[in-house]
């Protein structure tokens, strides 16, 4: 069974998420994520969390388009 996302765990699934993506772009010092670093950290976020495959994509695609408001 999955786990189910809700108030008091999106926060901490999304600020996980944006960590990963600092991670990466940092380690590789360039100013994108590519779409293989992409599925890399849906594929993580779904392992740590036991979240859906589903879930794993519409949170990351959250964290990025809101990254792109942002800079």
């Amino acid at each position: 069974m999955k786990t189910r996302v809700n108030i008091k765990n999106r926060y901490l699934i999304t600020e996980f998420i944006f960590n990963e993506f600092t991670k990466i772009v940092k380690k590789k010092k360039r100013g994108f994520i590519s779409l293989i670093d992409k599925w890399d950290v849906e594929k993580k976020i779904q392992d740590h969390f036991n979240i859906t495959d589903y879930m794993s994509q519409k949170l990351t695609l959250e964290v990025l388009e809101m990254g792109q408001k942002l800079g």
